[in-house]
């Protein structure tokens, strides 16, 4: 026996050279710099000093501030474990002064003795417990590591130990005594599931092993670990080398059979394992069996005084107890007939007979057995322990059971058999509760001696020895006493019985056993626990059984009690080594008179003396070559690798191999055996393996044999050969499981992993691709170019007034005709709409002189426009600003590029038909200008002076005509700016008073010369000539996107900001105006044109390498596009689809190619090959991030060629780290990146995952924009393997087959009728309708690989059904139409529905009842009329979805992969498909929003784990009572739906439900008054001529009443036009959402009868949610009701704005102008409900309502509406004080303010919601309203400000809310 004992803890002691612990202190210092210089010296990504030379910042980075990078530096110090130097105090103490030099100094004289037999020879150590055996172990480690080190030989030392609490022991033991790399292995590690790289890597890390052997010996099987590595095997408790142990089989099938063999050396307490010695011959003939195994000698102590100086021995004592002389018959005979009672219950037998399922039975006789095991426990508790320790046993039982039965019963059978079982304990219970004598408390509150409780029959003789022997160690300080007993149930009951007596008060008990079976059904204790509780002293009587025999090590035990006698020799003397401290007592308990009993003791007495005696006087005999050892007739053997499995392992192997397979809770796979004589010999038997369905092959006979347990090994081992023929196992024996590969992650350049590929975490920085169309070399052309030419016409939509000149671009290549003939959208202010239109136009030869006049046009006129000709730049000096001209620089002329140089000129005003070829370019127009560009710095330096000319305006170029300044173009020469002239002032001249200027801070000017000359520095010439008129400029815009507008109430000036300007300032460039105004859509258009080539570039690369068929190149454009564009569409709903196109397609071509895989391993695979990660492998090989578009259009950065990006961002990027981020090798500490920013060179950051998701968009834009076979050839071209060869196809179709009884025992003509379809080969169909449980005789199937195909193909067909029926909805919603339609519950539906389940051919009887159950509550459904599958109270068995998947795919192999035939017959079974209408919300969704709709605010409480059991609680705060949903179920998110649905229900019962179940049943609750108002206003309003004429507008009903629904943010063409933005909502009922907006203005006027109003601008952005209260003044009534604003934003974005005829904000629900039934109901029932109200204000006294009237254009009307409503302010509590509020304006600084504060006044936790998220062209504006729960208060509402960020959002919020409490007394901000 081998153990830590006391004195082996003195001994062994952390000893090392000193050498050694020198170098680890200097590595641990020179680590701990170099971590400290590392936080004080950060570096970049390329090894740069921060502090020496700072890097150029990059723009696309956001560097961490210096805080955050210490906060990680520290974090990551923290991550640096110390370890501690030892668990033991008296361990630390004793190293602290006799740590020595010389390791063998601490060793004892007998123990070096034992080391040198060991270093010599194989070495069996038979010592005592306590002796230090482990010490001996470590000091041979030592020694054979030192020599291994010397050597320089690889080899490793393996360290067993049978148990894993003594792996976890001696691995701590090793580990801290030596210097050597140490690991721990046993099964709760994972270790039984590694693979030979695993292995290696332990191996080449590690140099001791410490491991079970169970871990060995499956090591050596497999192949991943030779003998010949080890050079040291120790065996723990060597004793039990016997039989079928691992320690033997190790030895026999390894050890033996190996050529190069380790050193072995065993330790053990006792060599002889048998109960006793029955002889001296007997006892020498098993320690020579040990030695054999062992190939060692033992070791015996002949001389003993050194030990017994140092191991304590136990002072040996005897309890006598008399029998016990109460009579128990009657009351055992009464607990017998109860068990033969419950045994055989009839109901449980009605159920077998009905159901004849092997589960059912397996179950039933399963629970008999616990049954018996109860009864033998209870009787073994009366006859041992008396009658009051049997009744405890049974309540020990039914504390248990309380557990099981709270468990879910899927079968009436099942839940007989527990009510069995109940009801069996509940009887005992009452049984052994009358045989009690009365006066229960006396006894156990009895003090002192309990022998009452012995005359009575409460206790036996026995237990009251036992309570003496415990109150005798009543005086003993810090006592710990072990318990042995031989059952379970003793240990428990004892421990009860210690824990209840008063009389043991002093004594803390506890119980320790190993793992029990379900037999016991005590449960597993946490044996750690325990121990360290038994350790520490908290507990200091623990009884135990015998797993505590071995190897536990308690330094303090000082007491050992054997309730129950040691039953063997090795069992007496390891129970005794439990008493480690000296005097301590081993205490034997003996039944007086007992002979039996005695002699047994004794025998076990005189056996450990015999024992030591022969082995010390045993002569030497020399080992024979093991002919003991069994040699193994059949092996087999893998050469490659040396695995192997032999008899013994087979059958293990094959159960290993079943578990593997797919499987449910209905049926667990595993191996049937079938034995049969053999004809004409009796004695010898065949043995038939049958395998699950699921296997490669369901059947194997094995050869003959004489013993049926050896043919069932033979059987098995022929398996395992096969197995491994046909690819089933691999190499090393192993079950290919098809586990997804696990990519190694990748490594930065400092060694820390990084995130991997596909992921939303990890960012990559690609380069964008140039748009090949757009490049050219002919930019230095002198002697002209031939280039094409597309016409470019702008067509003004809506009756636009306005002039547009159409242009003609000139590139070098040729355009698809998709492109060539795009039409563009372009969205202007006020609603207008341009069309851009291009046609190609054939080609046009330019000369040279046209070349440069192009040039210098698109120069000046692009430049001038877009951004200034003349720069502002600092002179040499640094302080001088120059004005310094562009045209003509080196940047003008790099800026013609060759890959992006195109010409876009103006053609001639009177155009002709947009279809006619021709072109006519303005060239006088563009000659014009370009002089002017040419001529601009001549002008801009010098004035022309002429005479003055009544007849015409002086330009700095000269006289100009009047008539030919108007409506033309000018450039200003002190400026370098283009304006268009509208006018001239001819009442103003240059001597004119200057404007007076508001800013007081700038200087006055008396005239216009005095401006410009001040400002400039231009003398004017021309004082008396009239000013011009023009309009100014603008930066361009994206016109890509609908604008939304910002009038804020007012009405949209379009008037143009005009200046005046001295008319010698400027230049006439000979430009329209027309031809300006165009400009200003250019940018737009040629964004979208730029996207669109680029979009047919990567369609050309796909067609040219995989003849892929044309699609438009608008859907590829959509399918690299993403939201971050704030494009009108983008690749999320082509996404959606192309992953289902995906999944089919790969699901397709392993189903066809892998025949022979199960479901589980064509699952595996599919996961690997679909998942993020792959997808963005090959993206990235073919290039794809390039053309993804990930940012928004910024007109800023475009330009054209010959021009300069008005905002440039220059490139900081390396180009080492573009390549490592696509590997994930890029460093990011402390920086952080800008996604959706591009730099000058076109490099950008974006996520990973959005690469995948572009491949899966563009699979779903090639089966959009052509068909199936398209998407197949795409995805080939992406070498993502998809094909499915035509013979393959047939294959499958062929390899269906079944036996014939199986087909006429199917009923296929009735499934064929009820599907309408007729399969050509009916094994299909078999197939598709049997489960895994069915096994036939005659060959099994099941359906496992078909619902594997049919999940994708059905998947897909639903999907792309959505898909083309909604073309409107946006993605999310479509996720959630699909999820809705593709899941378990919705085919389970289908399969009742259509009676598909009584098809269904299985062998379970749990899901027979489970199926019975769901078709009964959908039964129960339907008599009901719910159409909802989500409020059934059971769950759909999973089996039933499977079968209509299994049907799908059967019907796809027999129809040959012809899916609209797939569809043509399923659609029919799936009616009604979801729509958006009738989509189901799920339990905890719809509470949520059902409690954020009506601001109830929601709890969860944390869950509770009982058992097998999850407790979900959720509590909401509904009025003055709280709601509590309680779920218990197996499952976290199970729980937590169950716990929603009762909160459903009870809202329900109180009138609370959500709008969509309004909707939906048309039920709206109203009172009777308000439903005969809309019932009469509907009445009026539905007609086809209201219909199409009338438009009613619902007044002053705030954001809050606009029906929350589903499809609320839905994009579509239906918007809401209010003041600030436009809300998009899409409603097919036109007439039910104003019924519930009126329902919600209802409840929301009779809410706040009592409330008082405020003007909008006093009740800005606060709202009580209350009944009672007020907030601030009520302000002036009078005040006009079109001057407020709305109490959630004062901004006008609300939904009662004012109306009147210069300005209105309209409030549409469905389409403008039409189908507006319904909607006169609105105002109706508002004028309803506000006289109503008035009336019952009026008779209360109180007239506090303002009204408010709009007009529209058919004429006035005059609607009563109500203000809005501010509840009144609750006095504060008394005795209350406020608290103070540090405020901080830091970003974050309100939130953290508010929340300190919240947790100062134990405050619930705010509460930040969403209420609008604007997008703009250029930005995104949130809106964060916070919701205060204030104890014994209303709840708080208010409503921050726009900004551009969440954060800055939510920090508005809550700085609102700070201010809101200090104003009602809660707090003082302290800033």
């Amino acid at each position: 026996m081998m153990g830590t004992e006391e004195e082996e803890e003195q001994e062994m002691q952390p000893v090392e050279d000193p050498i050694v612990i020198k170098k680890r202190k200097r590595e641990s210092s020179t680590e701990t710099e170099e971590a400290a210089g590392e936080e004080v010296i950060p570096e970049d990504s390329n090894g740069v000093d921060l502090q020496e030379e700072p890097p150029v910042e990059d723009p696309l980075m956001i560097k961490k501030k210096k805080r955050e990078l210490s906060t990680e530096a520290e974090a990551a110090a923290a991550e640096e474990v110390v370890p501690e130097a030892c668990n033991g105090e008296d361990l630390q103490e004793e190293e602290n002064q006799l740590l020595p030099t010389n390791p063998y100094a601490i060793a004892r004289r007998y123990q070096l003795e034992v080391l040198r037999l060991a270093t010599e020879n194989n070495t069996i150590a038979y010592l005592e417990t306590g002796c230090g055996k482990t010490l001996i172990a470590v000091l041979l480690i030592k020694e054979i590591g030192c020599e291994l080190i010397e050597q320089k030989e690889k080899g490793i030392i393996i360290f067993l130990a049978p148990t894993v609490s003594l792996v976890e022991q001696q691995f701590e033991v090793i580990k801290l005594n030596s210097h050597f790399k140490v690991a721990e292995y046993f099964g709760a590690k994972g270790v039984d599931n590694w693979t030979i790289d695993k292995w290696t890597v332990e191996i080449n890390s590690h140099e001791v092993l410490v491991m079970t052997p169970q871990i060995l010996l499956d090591a050596l099987r497999h192949g991943f670990l030779k003998l010949e590595m080890v050079k040291l095997m120790i065996f723990d408790e060597c004793h039990h080398a016997q039989g079928h142990h691992p320690y033997a089989k190790i030895m026999n099938e390894h050890y033996h059979t190996s050529k190069v063999k380790p050193k072995i050396f065993g330790m053990t307490a006792s060599p002889v394992i048998r109960k006793g010695i029955s002889s001296s011959h007997d006892c020498e003939d098993q320690i020579a069996r040990l030695e054999d195994i062992l190939d060692s000698k033992v070791y015996a102590l002949e001389d003993r005084s050194e030990l017994e100086l140092f191991v304590p021995t136990p002072n040996q004592k005897i309890l006598y107890y008399s029998r016990s002389a109460f009579n128990q018959e009657a009351l055992k005979l009464q607990l017998v007939s109860l068990k033969e009672k419950y045994e055989t219950p009839q109901d449980c037998e009605s159920n077998i007979l009905q159901s004849h399922f092997k589960d059912d039975e397996d179950f039933i006789k399963n629970l008999r057995k616990q049954i018996r095991s109860i009864h033998g426990n209870i009787l073994y508790c009366l006859e041992k322990l008396g009658s009051f320790c049997a009744y405890k046993a049974v309540q020990i039982y039914m504390e248990r059971h309380k557990i099981d039965s709270s468990l879910e019963i899927d079968v009436e059978a099942l839940d007989s058999i527990q009510r069995t079982k109940n009801g069996f304990l509940e009887e005992a219970l009452e049984v052994l509760k009358d045989a009690m004598p009365s006066g229960m408390e006396r006894f156990l509150g009895m003090r002192e001696d309990n022998l009452v409780g012995v005359k009575e029959g409460l206790l036996t003789p026995k237990i009251h020895v036992l309570l003496r022997c415990l109150l005798s160690y009543r005086q003993v300080k810090e006592i710990r006493c072990i318990i042995f007993v031989d059952r379970v149930i003793a240990a428990t009951v004892i421990s009860r019985l210690i824990k209840e007596l008063d009389c043991l008060s002093y004594i803390s008990s506890d119980y320790l056993a190993g793992e029990t079976g379900l037999l016991d059904i005590i449960g597993p204790k946490p044996k750690q626990n325990t121990l360290d509780l038994f350790r520490t002293g908290k507990v200091n009587v623990l009884v135990t059984t015998n797993v505590t025999e071995e190897g536990i090590d308690v330094q303090d035990c000082r007491s050992i009690i054997r309730f129950d006698l040691p039953s063997s020799v090795r069992s007496y003397i390891q129970s005794r080594g439990r008493a480690r401290r000296p005097e301590s007592d081993y205490i034997v308990l003996l039944e007086r008179s007992n002979e039996k009993q005695l002699n047994l003791f004794y025998n076990v007495i005189r056996s450990e003396n015999s024992m030591r005696n022969l082995s010390l006087n045993r002569s030497h005999i020399p080992l024979t070559p093991k002919a003991s050892v069994a040699k193994e007739p059949a092996l087999y053997s893998v050469s490659r690798t040396g695995a192997s499995v032999n008899c013994d392992s087979s059958v293990s192997f094959i159960y290993k191999y079943c578990s593997k397979l797919p499987g449910d809770k209905y049926y667990l796979p595993r191996p049937e055996f079938v034995f049969r004589s053999v004809e004409g010999e009796e004695n010898l038997h065949v043995c038939t393996l049958r395998l699950p369905p699921n296997a490669p092959f369901h059947e194997v006979l094995g050869p003959p044999s004489n013993r049926q347990i050896h043919a069932k090994q033979l059987a098995c081992l022929e398996a395992c050969k096969r197995l491994h023929e046909v690819g089933a196992v691999d190499d090393y024996l192993i079950p290919i499981t098809e586990a997804v590969p696990e990519e190694e992650e990748p490594v930065n350049s400092k060694g820390k992993n990084t995130t991997g590929a596909g992921t939303t975490k990890r960012k990559e920085l690609h380069a964008k691709a140039k748009a090949k169309a757009l490049c050219g070399s002919w930019g230095k052309e002198l002697n002209g170019v031939v280039l094409q030419i597309y016409k470019l016409v702008f067509m003004a939509q809506d009756n636009d007034e306005k002039a547009y000149a159409d242009f003609a671009l000139f590139i070098e290549g040729t355009l698809d005709d998709d492109v060539a003939n795009a039409e563009i959208d372009l969205h202007l202010t006020a609603g207008r709409v341009v069309k851009a239109r291009f046609a190609p136009s054939g080609k046009m030869y330019l000369n040279s002189i046209q070349i440069t006049d192009a040039k210098a046009f698109q120069e000046i006129l692009y430049n001038g426009i877009f951004d200034k000709l003349i720069k502002r730049t600092k002179s040499s000096n640094g302080v001088d600003v120059v004005m310094k001209n562009i045209l003509g620089t080196k940047k003008i002329k790099r800026a013609w590029a060759s890959s992006n140089i195109y010409f876009l000129l103006p053609l001639e005003s009177n155009k002709g038909s947009f279809h006619d070829t021709k072109v006519n370019i303005d060239w006088k127009c563009i000659s014009k200008c370009a002089d002017v560009a040419r001529a601009f710095e001549y002008y801009r330096t010098k004035l022309q002076v002429g005479e003055d000319d009544s007849s015409g305006i002086y330009l700095a170029s000269g006289p100009i005509l009047t008539a030919d300044l108007i409506d033309k173009a000018i450039v200003t020469i002190h400026t370098g700016k283009i304006y268009c002239v509208t006018d001239v002032l001819h009442d103003k001249t240059a001597e004119s008073p200057f404007p007076e200027l508001q800013d007081s801070e700038m200087p006055s000017y008396i005239s216009y010369s005095d401006y410009f000359q001040k400002k400039y520095g231009r003398n004017l010439n021309y004082l008396k000539q009239p000013l011009l008129q023009l309009k100014q400029s603008h930066r361009p815009h994206n016109l890509l996107t609908r604008h939304v507008e910002k009038s804020q109430g007012k009405a949209c000036d379009v008037r143009p900001n005009c200046i005046e300007m001295p008319p010698e300032l400027c230049l006439n460039l000979g430009v329209p105006n027309s031809v300006i105004r165009s400009l200003y859509l250019v940018p737009s258009v040629m964004h979208r044109m730029a996207s669109l080539m680029l979009a047919t570039q990567l369609r050309q690369e796909i067609q040219e390498c995989s003849n892929c068929p044309f699609i438009p190149a608008t859907l590829i454009m959509q399918a690299v596009t993403t939201m971050r564009c704030l494009e009108s569409f983008s690749l999320e709903r082509l996404e959606l689809l192309g992953d289902s196109v995906l999944k089919y397609a790969v699901s397709s071509h392993l189903f066809l190619k892998y025949n022979k895989k199960h479901e589980g391993q064509l699952t595996a695979r599919r996961s690997w090959a679909i998942c993020n990660a792959s997808l963005h492998r090959v993206a990235i090989l073919r290039n794809l991030p390039g053309y993804i578009r990930d940012e928004p259009f910024d007109p800023r950065r475009w330009f054209a060629p010959g021009t300069l990006s008005p905002k440039s961002v220059p490139c900081c990027c390396d180009s080492n780290f573009l390549k490592e981020s696509v590997n994930g090798m890029s460093e990011m500490e402390g920086k952080t990146v800008k996604i959706g920013k591009t730099c000058d060179k076109g490099h950008r950051w974006m996520c990973s995952k959005t690469i995948a998701d572009s491949v899966e968009a563009l699979i779903g834009a090639y089966l959009v924009g052509k068909d199936l076979d398209a998407a197949l050839k795409f995805m080939s071209w992406m070498n993502i393997e998809v094909a499915s060869e035509p013979e393959l196809v047939t294959s499958a179709f062929e390899r269906a087959s079944v036996h014939p009884s199986v087909l006429r025992s199917v009923n296929i003509h009735g499934l064929e009728s009820q599907l309408g379809y007729v399969f050509q080969n009916k094994g299909l169909l078999v197939e598709a309708i049997t489960h895994a449980s069915q096994q036939d005789f005659e060959g099994g199937c099941c359906y496992q690989r078909l619902e594997f195909l049919g999940d994708s193909v059905l998947d897909l067909l639903i999907t792309q059904h959505l898909f083309s029926e909604h073309p409107d909805l946006p993605p999310g919603v479509l996720t959630d139409l699909r999820s809705a339609a593709v899941n378990n519950k919705k085919f389970a539906h289908v399969a009742v529905k259509h009676n598909l389940h009584q098809y269904l051919r299985h062998g379970s009887g749990i899901l027979l009842g489970q199926i019975t159950r769901f078709v009964k509550a959908v039964q129960e459904q339907e008599s009901k009329n719910q159409s909802t599958s989500l409020g059934l109270g059971v769950q759909a068995p999973k089996v039933l979805g499977d079968l209509v998947e299994s049907i799908a795919g059967a019907i796809l192999i027999d129809s040959k992969f012809d899916i609209k035939r797939v569809w043509e017959i399923m659609r029919p079974l799936l009616s009604p498909i979801v729509t958006p209408e009738t989509l189901d919300l799920h339990p905890l969704r719809e509470v949520s929003e059902l409690c954020h709709l009506k601001g109830y605010p929601i709890v969860w409480k944390k869950s509770i784990q009982e058992g097998k059991l999850v407790i979900a609680t959720m509590e909401v705060a509904v009025e003055d009572n709280t709601l509590i949903g309680k779920g218990c179920k197996t499952s976290k998110k199970s729980a937590k739906e169950k716990a929603a649905r009762e909160i459903l229900k009870q809202m329900e019962e109180r009138g609370i439900c959500h709008p969509r179940h309004q909707r939906l049943t048309g039920r709206e609750a109203l009172d009777t008054e308000a439903r005969g108002t809309i019932k009469q206003s509907l009445e009026e309003s539905v007609s086809p001529e209201g219909i199409s004429r009338k438009k009613t507008r619902l007044l002053n009903t705030s954001e809050e009443c606009i029906l929350d629904c589903p499809w609320k943010n839905l994009n579509s063409r239906k918007s809401l036009h209010t003041g600030e933005g436009t809300i998009r909502q899409q409603n097919p009922d036109k007439g039910i959402a104003p019924l519930i907006i009126a329902e919600r203005c209802k409840n929301k006027l009779e809410a706040n009868q009592t409330q008082e109003f405020l003007p909008r601008k006093k009740a800005r952005g606060i709202m009580t949610l209350g009944n009672s209260g007020t907030s601030q003044d009520t302000g002036n009534p009078s005040v006009a009701y079109n001057q407020r604003c709305s109490p959630l934003d004062e901004g006008g974005n609300n939904f009662g704005a004012s109306y009147n005829n210069t300005n209105r904000h309209e409030t549409n629900f469905g389409e403008s102008n039409n189908n507006n039934n319904g909607r006169e109901a609105v105002s109706s029932l508002l004028t309803a409900l506000e006289n109503k109200r008035l009336a019952s204000n009026n008779s209360n006294g109180s007239e506090d309502m303002l009204g408010a009237s709009y007009n529209n254009n058919n004429g006035s009307e005059s609607v009563s509406t109500p203000a809005i409503p501010v509840a009144k302010k609750l006095p504060l509590n008394s005795g209350s004080e406020a608290a103070c509020v540090s405020l901080s304006m830091r970003k974050g600084g309100p939130r953290s303010s508010l929340y300190e504060l919240c947790k100062r006044m134990k405050w619930a936790v705010p509460d930040f919601q969403l209420v609008e998220q604007e997008r703009l062209p250029q930005t995104t504006r949130f809106v964060f309203r916070v919701v205060l729960h204030i104890p014994n208060r209303e709840k708080l509402l208010v409503q921050g400000d726009k900004k551009i960020d969440k954060n800055s959002a939510k920090d508005s919020a809550a700085l609102l809310m700070l201010h809101e409490l200090e104003k009602q007394g809660l707090c003082f901000i302290k800033q």
